[in-house]
């Protein structure tokens, strides 16, 4: 859990600044169903999504494929 705002908050957050609309965001969550959200995810510009636990080697190539 996040400790200031939740995940979502923060990506739509991130989309309103300039210069952080197109920062790619990896989405790592336990708490809900990955899959059903991507359309939401989607909609905020998460360019993935990993379901927790997540394989470091997965997180790993997502992070090279975006920087």
């Amino acid at each position: 859990m996040m400790p200031v705002m939740s995940g979502w908050a923060f990506a739509e957050e991130c989309r309103q600044i300039d210069g952080f609309r197109d920062l790619p965001i990896i989405v790592m969550s336990a708490m809900f169903d990955v899959p059903r959200a991507a359309t939401a995810l989607q909609a905020l510009g998460v360019r993935a999504c990993l379901a927790k636990p997540f394989d470091i080697e997965n997180l790993l190539s997502l992070v090279s494929e975006f920087a």
